[in-house]
């Protein structure tokens, strides 16, 4: 399946329009329809993440780069089926099910189309990757929206936003249903004339597993898949902390009613949105260094600012604060892990990128909700600050050793 640049990206909104609609309404559905206590709910969510991290694992260590667009579809459909047994659920056996359906679209899509976007020739690749997450900053702003106008439609009907979540992905997947020609880029070169043409041999070359990308080549070994391991890490924690636990800090700590806590959400996507246009706009990104540290030092100070205050508008501010670094980090870490690995093993560079989020995902509102539950909402905010702390400081030290590195080279 081909899907043109167009195409593609409209896959991918509509993908995470569904995506997060689903990861956000099955704790409401499970609650209030199958009377799920919230300690399920958050089993389920695990279960959820665990899922992701098994799919971006197999793709990176399975799936060769120039098919990611299978992955792509495959996902996808996996998506339809998972929103689809969501809305037919009447049992926690079958709300277990579509949690995993779910994880295993989002592990396997996620990281496919970051390759898919990323596979544009050197100097096209840096705008690719920011139009690829400005799309998502997009459908994440705009999801919520659709969401409320789909319940109200519906009476309230939990169940309802589902089904339309099945349609969006159905649309989604079509779009690449039309084999295309892939771009020029793909395809292969033709022999100068007089050149031996190799014979192949019958085995198919495998890319090789998530963290080790060639021979001395891999994220770890790598200075620029260092950097974006470490900045994906860094606001790791701060992410769930805020998408997981936000609405509760909004709500105790900060007074606000529910939909004041979703009016603080938007502040939180829009400005993430703000911040992924301006990198769209300055594509390619030079001062990658200098963005990556800001986006760290604004991510510490936010995090403060949530962890002390205690007036409403302080807590938009601090929605601001650390919005933009989610819009900032993301497309800098995708373009630096395209830096790392080469377009030979792009697919196994995203899969471990994501991978490692998702570890920290799965794990973080585990260890968040144990200490909010032991010392308070302002105690956990707090926490965060150490991870991010510790995060920052080897992200400073990598910079600087990569500043030598190219110090030496120009010498």
């Amino acid at each position: 399946m081909w899907w043109t640049t167009p195409a593609l990206l409209t896959t991918a909104g509509l993908f995470r329009l569904s995506q997060n609609a689903a990861q956000t309404t099955f704790p409401l559905l499970g609650r209030h329809v199958l009377g799920l206590s919230a300690a399920t709910v958050g089993v389920l969510g695990t279960l959820m993440g665990v899922a992701g991290v098994v799919a971006n694992l197999v793709v990176g260590a399975v799936l060769p780069t120039h098919r990611a667009t299978n992955a792509v579809a495959a996902g996808s459909a996996l998506l339809v089926l998972g929103v689809l047994a969501f809305a037919d659920a009447g049992s926690l056996a079958a709300f277990a099910g579509a949690a995993v359906l779910l994880g295993l679209a989002g592990g396997a899509t996620t990281p496919s189309l970051a390759t898919e976007a990323g596979r544009a020739p050197g100097p096209h690749r840096d705008r690719a990757l920011a139009r690829y997450t400005l799309v998502l900053s997009t459908s994440l702003a705009v999801g919520p929206l659709v969401e409320t106008a789909l319940l109200a439609a519906s009476g309230q009907n939990l169940r309802f936003p589902f089904l339309m979540c099945a349609v969006l992905g159905s649309a989604g997947l079509a779009l690449g249903v039309r084999r295309r020609r892939p771009p020029e880029w793909d395809r292969p070169a033709a022999p100068p004339p007089g050149a031996t043409v190799p014979v192949r041999s019958g085995r198919r070359s495998a890319p090789l597993g998530p963290f080790r990308l060639g021979p001395g080549r891999g994220l770890l070994a790598s200075p620029a898949g260092r950097l974006a391991l470490t900045v994906q890490l860094l606001y790791a924690v701060p992410f769930s902390a805020v998408t997981v636990f936000g609405a509760l800090v909004a709500r105790q700590d900060f007074g606000l009613s529910p939909a004041g806590a979703q009016l603080a959400f938007s502040t939180f996507f829009v400005a993430s949105l703000l911040g992924r246009l301006g990198m769209t706009l300055r594509s390619p990104v030079s001062a990658k260094h200098g963005l990556l540290l800001s986006a760290a030092l604004l991510t510490i100070a936010g995090v403060a600012v949530l962890s002390v205050a205690s007036a409403p508008a302080l807590l938009f501010l601090a929605m601001v604060m650390l919005g933009v670094p989610h819009g900032l980090t993301f497309p800098l870490a995708l373009a630096l892990a395209a830096e790392a690995a080469g377009p030979e093993h792009l697919g196994a560079a995203n899969a471990s990128l994501f991978a490692s989020t998702n570890v920290a995902a799965v794990i973080a509102p585990v260890v968040l909700g144990a200490v909010a539950g032991a010392s308070g909402y302002r105690v956990m905010e707090l926490s965060v600050l150490a991870p991010v702390g510790l995060f920052t400081a080897v992200l400073v030290l990598l910079v600087r050793q990569a500043r030598q590195a190219a110090t030496l080279a120009r010498t």
